[in-house]
């Protein structure tokens, strides 16, 4: 028996605060490769598979870049 998740991973949160302007879009793009390791690596150490992390088409609210990391858990 397995499990899946699809979660959407907002960096505006995870990348914390002192990396987002006023409005609270994230300042540097180049911090969303790290923030990809950073997701997976947490996956992982948590016992998921990692089958996709993929660039949302549609941004956020504010006009943040966002994602998707679809994982696997057997059970």
């Amino acid at each position: 028996t397995d499990g899946k998740i699809l979660s959407l991973v907002k960096p505006q949160f995870e990348l914390g605060a002192e990396n987002l302007n006023r409005s609270g879009i994230v300042k540097d793009p180049n911090l969303y490769p790290r923030l990809e390791k950073e997701m997976i690596e947490f996956a992982r150490i948590n016992n998921f598979s990692v089958l996709k992390y993929l660039t949302s088409q549609v941004p956020g609210k504010d006009g943040n870049q966002e994602f998707f990391i679809y994982l696997k858990k057997e059970f």
